[in-house]
């Protein structure tokens, strides 16, 4: 199967929240990767969210916390949880150095192992 992504992926680990749009909850999950088109997302499996659902979301980076909007694009099913994948919306410059600034950091080898693939 041919790769779709338009941005290379960097496994992390981030506390994240989100709210889905005409909703008033808030949910803690986390972040599980992250690349400069959106972000992967582990929920408790109960949660009700559609593709297509847009979202308020906010990754907790270790120096910065980013307000983002996203789309969900797909949803897996695994055991006792859903991974969502989350398309930014409208991603401002200021925030997608901030997004860089923490792969270069703290996923230095992913980095530089994925280096020609950009």
């Amino acid at each position: 199967m041919a790769e779709k992504r338009r941005f290379t992926r960097f496994k992390v680990s981030l506390r994240a929240k989100f709210t889905p749009q005409d909703s008033v909850h808030e949910y803690d999950v986390i972040g599980e990767n992250i690349s400069m088109g959106g972000v992967k997302i582990a929920l408790d499996k109960n949660i009700e969210v559609a593709p297509g659902t847009e979202m308020a979301l906010q990754l907790y980076l270790p120096k910065v916390v980013l307000d983002l909007k996203g789309k969900v694009a797909w949803i897996e099913e695994k055991g006792k949880k859903k991974e969502l994948g989350v398309k930014f919306l409208q991603l401002p410059d200021y925030y997608k150095q901030d997004i860089y600034d923490y792969i270069s950091r703290y996923n230095r080898e992913q980095l530089t192992s994925r280096w020609w693939q950009f």
